[in-house]
């Protein structure tokens, strides 16, 4: 940890959290699968799958305190798309169009 302490053993997936959410307090919900690995030597993989596109996101990860871990949230710029997207367009309203998707 940032205080030196080695970890060699795991302190368990309860010991943080992590959210994915938009930043937008009116749109922040967000249709997502979160899976934390325990590598059982203090280390974790986070996976994530989204299943809808979104303009951006942010991913916090706290401990049980809230507090934000490392560089905690962390941006991505979008759009950020699901896996199952086939966009051939970098911007999602040229892939609407280029769809036929209608306008809501």
């Amino acid at each position: 940890d940032n205080r030196g302490i080695n970890y060699t053993k795991s302190p368990g997936a309860e010991s943080f959290h992590v959210r994915i959410h938009t930043g937008f307090p009116d749109e922040n919900r967000v249709r997502v699968w979160i899976d934390k690995l325990d590598r059982q030597d203090g280390t974790f993989v986070v996976r994530y799958r989204l299943y809808a596109t979104h303009p951006g996101l942010y991913i916090e990860v706290t401990n049980e305190n809230g507090d934000h871990l490392d560089e905690s949230p962390y941006k991505l710029d979008g759009p950020v798309r699901h896996e199952n997207c086939d966009c051939w367009e970098r911007n999602v309203s040229d892939w609407k169009v280029g769809m036929g998707c209608r306008a809501r």
